[in-house]
């Protein structure tokens, strides 16, 4: 039901910007739209306007819930059927990965990075020529470095990596960076705007250095870029960088230590945090109207 309709008093003060039939991906008409949309929402948000129709906060706490949305149609399109008849191809269809065979368990680290490359290039967008074909890429890029046992080597590697003397390796030089000689480390100086600047760029062209120029040829060097670029910026968020440590770590417990529960108790720490508290009683308080 549209607000308007329940809230007949909001009718001569919110109003949505009109629609076009045609030529509706004009870029002004965009950007006319787009600031009259924000307006919109600005007085519908307004905290004076929902204090004054307190039936209107589930619906904000609806609208500013992280959820995903179904796209709806109009009465129009609804009425008039379908030229094309709807395919029975699965999504996951268009990815990478599907053209590995889903029973092989070798297949398991190749699709583990094809589904990495699906993420950070977009590869479900393109076109189906590039989605048969990315993966004989692959296989050719690895088998030219490692060989042709692509799956052995990086479950090797990985291995490797996770092996007891790399982990001890990994402790002791977390143990010298934050306490060196036994005492606590002190806070580092912040760098200034400039040295971060170029640390930016150095970073940048590194990344940007380690993807093979075949991969190039095929993805396209502005699609690698943009990969590229995407992955870099990702990493540029400091809450999500400790979200990122936290679930590592928690990972790392809980794999080291299996015998004490640890995922019980991240439970109850996550239940003590005054953020889950303020969700979870907003929750209880939508549900008993």
């Amino acid at each position: 039901m549209r607000i308007t309709e329940q809230f007949e008093s909001l009718g001569p003060i919110l109003k949505l910007p009109g629609k076009k039939t045609f030529n509706n991906m004009d870029r002004e008409f965009l950007e006319k739209r787009k600031k009259d949309l924000n307006a919109y929402l600005q007085v519908l948000l307004n905290p004076e306007m929902v204090k004054a129709c307190p039936m209107l906060i589930p619906y904000v706490y609806d609208f500013l819930e992280n959820k995903a949305y179904s796209k709806g149609k109009g009465d129009f399109a609804r009425k008039v059927p379908p030229l094309i008849a709807k395919s029975d191809i699965d999504p996951e269809h268009c990815r990478v990965s599907a053209q590995l065979d889903d029973n092989v368990d070798d297949n398991i680290p190749l699709r583990v990075m094809l589904l990495l490359m699906d993420e950070v290039f977009d590869l479900k967008e393109r076109n189906q020529w590039l989605r048969r074909n990315i993966k004989n890429l692959l296989q050719q890029l690895i088998k030219a470095t490692s060989g042709d046992t692509i799956n052995r080597k990086i479950v090797d590697h990985v291995d490797y990596m996770t092996s007891p003397e790399q982990v001890s390796d990994y402790v002791k030089r977390f143990r010298d960076s934050y306490w060196p000689n036994g005492i606590l480390a002190e806070t580092p100086p912040r760098r200034d705007k400039s040295l971060r600047m170029r640390t930016r760029v150095a970073a940048k062209t590194t990344l940007l250095g380690i993807m093979p120029d075949e991969l190039k040829h095929i993805i396209g060097a502005e699609t690698t870029r943009k990969g590229i670029l995407r992955v870099f910026d990702m990493f540029q968020h400091q809450p999500l960088n400790r979200r990122l440590a936290c679930v590592f770590l928690e990972g790392f417990l809980e794999t080291l230590f299996p015998q004490y529960k640890f995922p019980e108790l991240f439970v109850k720490l996550y239940s003590r945090s005054p953020r889950v508290l303020r969700y979870s009683q907003k929750l209880r308080s939508l549900h008993k109207r």
